[in-house]
């Protein structure tokens, strides 16, 4: 019984380390930026917007990433579902020919609390509806300004 509960323990210590191991090997090797978007023959798409940004949003520090073939495109700023659960890395890696950013400047901002917009410093406070709806009417006037469109789309999850 004991040498069972030892070789158990042993293996679920192995699997963890393991799995520490590779996430540290991933965040190691992650660049932190955005791919260039590319075509379906994996070509970078000259004049293609992939970026990452951070603007002050209601008080605080805000990150969203913007990717467009053509940045003249509609805009559409998504709203990630949660809060707390950013979509933008579960879609890059189903995205083939086909994508939003073929047809629109997609905003995928990390709202307050979640993925680049996190912070242990953010007062629980302010987490409200609120509070939300004023940082998105906020970042919603800092892309009518940088991409001079007065009307976009808001696409929510």
């Amino acid at each position: 019984m004991k040498k069972a509960i030892k070789i158990t323990g042993i293996t679920l210590l192995s699997i963890i380390t393991f799995l520490l191991i590779g996430l540290i090997a991933l965040a190691l090797n992650s660049p932190g930026v955005l791919e260039p978007l590319r075509d379906i023959e994996e070509k970078e798409i000259i004049g293609s917007l992939s970026e990452k940004n951070f603007t002050e949003i209601g008080g605080m520090q805000q990150g969203f990433f913007i990717r467009s073939e053509n940045p003249e495109n509609p805009v559409i700023l998504f709203l990630h579902g949660g809060p707390g659960s950013p979509e933008l890395p579960i879609i890059i890696p189903f995205e083939k020919s086909e994508r939003l950013e073929k047809y629109f400047t997609m905003c995928y901002w990390d709202q307050r609390g979640a993925g680049m917009s996190f912070s242990k410093s953010i007062d629980p406070a302010t987490m409200t509806v609120d509070q939300m709806v004023e940082d998105t009417q906020q970042i919603t006037k800092y892309l009518q300004q940088r991409f001079n469109q007065d009307k976009f789309v808001s696409l929510g999850m």
